[in-house]
C-alpha cells in the first residue's frame, strides 16, 4: 500500500512540473507548440503532453516618417475655403495589431486586425493644417499547416485572405489633377486616411502592405520554415501578396497589386531572453506608378519569456533601401523608422 501511494505521488509531481515551451512567429499571429516528455520515474514512465492551442497577442508599432500626401490647406486670401494640396510633411502612426491563432495540432487558423491612430504635422510654409485621424486596416484571416521535416525543421505553408475594411481614397498623382477636381471635405478626409494607411504600411517596412492599403481584397500564399539548432533559431519565409483594389475612384490607378516579400529571422536564446535580428525585403511586381520602389529593412529585436505561456518583445525598424531609406536624401529619406513592442499569451 505504501509503495502504491509513493508511486502515485511521484507521478503527480511529474505531471505538475513537466516543461512546456512555445515559440511565436513575430507579428504573424501564429504559434508553434513544442512538446516536452517527462522523465521516467523508478516506478513507471509517465509521458506528459501539454497543449495550449489558443494564442492571443497585441502588437504595437510606433512609426514616424516624412511623406507626400494630399493635405488640407488653410484658406489663403482672397479665398475663403480650404484647399487640397500635395505637400510633404511629417507623419506619426500608432498601430495596434490584434493577433489571434488556434492550433488544431496539424493545422491552424489565424486572424490579424490593425487599428491605426495617425497624426499629420502642420506645414506653416504651405499653410497646411495638422490632422489627427483614427482608422482601421484590412481584416486578415489565415490558415496554416505544419509538416515536420526533421527534428530541427518545421515547414509551415500558409494561405491568407484579406478583407477590404481599410478606408481611404486615392488622390491624383499631380497638383494639376488635384486642382482640376477639388474634393469635398469628406473626400479630403478620405485622402488623409489613405495617407495614414500608407504611412503605417511603410512603418512595417512594406512587409504587410495587404493589411494597410485601402480597400484591398487580397490573397497571400506563404511558405515559411521554423528551424532550431540547440539555442539558435532561424526562421525564413517568402510570400506573394496579391491585392485587388475595390475602390470606386477614378484616381485609383492600381486595380491589382502584386508583391514579392521575403524575410529571415536569426535569434539566439539565452535563458528566458532571446536576442535576434530580422531582415525584410519587398519587391513590387505589379504596382501603381508612384509605389513601385522596392524596400529593404532590418529589425533588431529582444524577447522575454515572462512565463511559460506569456511573452514580451521589443524591436525597431531601420529602412536600408527604398525611397525612405535611412541613408536617403531629404525630404523623404533619413527621417523614417519605427519601434515595435508586443505581448502575447497562450491558453
Amino acid at each position: 500500500m505504501k509503495d502504491r501511494v509513493l508511486g502515485l505521488a511521484a507521478a503527480a509531481c511529474v505531471l505538475l512540473t513537466g516543461g512546456v515551451a512555445t515559440a511565436q512567429s513575430r507579428g504573424e499571429g501564429s504559434s508553434r507548440e513544442a512538446i516536452s516528455t517527462a522523465k521516467e520515474t523508478p516506478e513507471e514512465a509517465v509521458p506528459v503532453k501539454a497543449r495550449e492551442p489558443l494564442f492571443l497577442g497585441l502588437d504595437f508599432t510606433l512609426g514616424f516618417g516624412t511623406y507626400s500626401a494630399a493635405l488640407t490647406q488653410n484658406p489663403l486670401p482672397p479665398a475663403f475655403q480650404t484647399h487640397s494640396v500635395l505637400d510633404t510633411t511629417s507623419f506619426r502612426t500608432t498601430t495596434f495589431n490584434l493577433l489571434g491563432h488556434y492550433d488544431f495540432k496539424h493545422w491552424g487558423l489565424g486572424v490579424r486586425f490593425p487599428l491605426i491612430s495617425g497624426h499629420i504635422d502642420s506645414d506653416p510654409a504651405n499653410q497646411v493644417q495638422s490632422q489627427d485621424l483614427f482608422t482601421s486596416g484590412n481584416l486578415e484571416v489565415s490558415g496554416d499547416f505544419h509538416k515536420k521535416l526533421s527534428e530541427q525543421i518545421l515547414m509551415v505553408p500558409e494561405i491568407a485572405l484579406t478583407l477590404p475594411t481599410s478606408p481611404g481614397s486615392t488622390p491624383p498623382n499631380t497638383q494639376t489633377g488635384l486642382d482640376a477636381n477639388q474634393p469635398s471635405d469628406s473626400v479630403a478626409d478620405q485622402y488623409q486616411r489613405y495617407a495614414v494607411g500608407l504611412a503605417a504600411a511603410f512603418a512595417r517596412g512594406g512587409e504587410d502592405d495587404a493589411l494597410y492599403f485601402n480597400w484591398r481584397l487580397g490573397i497571400t500564399p506563404k511558405l515559411g520554415f521554423d528551424m532550431k539548432f540547440n539555442h539558435t533559431i532561424v526562421q525564413p519565409y517568402v510570400k506573394i501578396p496579391i491585392m485587388f483594389g475595390l475602390e470606386q475612384n477614378p484616381g485609383a490607378e492600381e486595380p491589382v497589386r502584386i508583391e514579392a516579400v521575403g524575410a529571415v529571422r536569426v535569434a539566439q536564446q539565452i535563458g528566458p531572453v532571446t536576442l535576434g535580428v530580422r531582415v525584410v525585403g519587398m519587391i513590387p511586381i505589379a504596382a501603381r506608378t508612384t509605389l513601385k520602389t522596392p524596400m529593404l529593412s532590418v529589425w533588431p529585436e529582444a524577447r522575454l519569456q515572462i512565463t511559460p505561456s506569456g511573452a514580451f518583445w521589443l524591436s525597431g525598424m531601420i529602412p536600408l533601401g527604398g525611397d525612405y531609406a535611412v541613408y536617403g536624401d531629404a525630404p523623404l529619406g533619413g527621417k523614417n523608422g519605427a519601434f515595435e513592442a508586443g505581448i502575447s499569451a497562450t491558453f
